[in-house]
């Protein structure tokens, strides 16, 4: 309060004193600046933080982690011959280990935490060694008849890019959190900080 403005902004109140901008009734006070990731008011006057700065990456992994489980369960491989056709489901032969190598994947994305995505990165890239292995065999099979052709199913095309998928998940996974800016309160107010 003074006897005269101090400026633009000031304000003449009733006692006929000059007041500052910011202690004029129903004045706003100044925006503040909340530092990268930091909680904010849900709406009910409570703050809510976010329990995993990284729950996308953890929605990837497990929707690649599903991908090799529901890729396990399709046909592999289909025979075509004179006589018709034949499909192999994954599940008649190295389909069952990608199928438990994916659910231990979706487990470890699901649950998280460093051995958790350890885990999934070495059943998923067991899963992709199977599932890249496993095309290449029936794809040398295929070349070997004229009479009988041979196709890797969609199944085992979903278990090789979804295991593959799973695993560079997990690889930026275990990269750590990328570091933010911090900010700093000066008396000019707030400062980004690069660490």
């Amino acid at each position: 309060m003074s006897e005269t403005s101090g400026g633009a902004g000031w304000w003449l109140a009733s006692d006929g004193k000059w007041y500052p901008p910011e202690s004029k009734p129903g004045a706003l006070p100044p925006p503040m600046l909340a530092p990268p990731n930091a909680p904010v008011p849900d709406g009910s006057g409570t703050v809510q933080a976010d329990a995993n700065p990284r729950s996308t990456e953890r929605i990837v992994g497990f929707v690649a982690a599903a991908g090799i489980v529901i890729g396990s369960m399709l046909p592999w491989a289909t025979v075509r011959s004179g006589f018709g056709q034949l499909s192999k489901s994954g599940l008649e032969g190295d389909g069952i280990f990608t199928l438990i190598f994916g659910v231990i994947a979706g487990i470890g994305f699901w649950v998280g935490g460093r051995k958790w995505h350890i885990a999934a990165l070495v059943v998923s890239a067991l899963a992709a060694a199977i599932g890249i292995f496993d095309a290449s065999d029936i794809s040398s099979i295929a070349g070997d008849s004229e009479f009988v052709a041979v196709d890797v199913g969609a199944g085992l095309i979903l278990v090789c890019v979804a295991s593959v998928s799973s695993a560079a998940v997990a690889i930026f996974m275990l990269q750590g959190p990328k570091k933010s800016p911090r900010v700093a309160w000066t008396a000019d107010g707030p400062e980004i900080v690069e660490d």
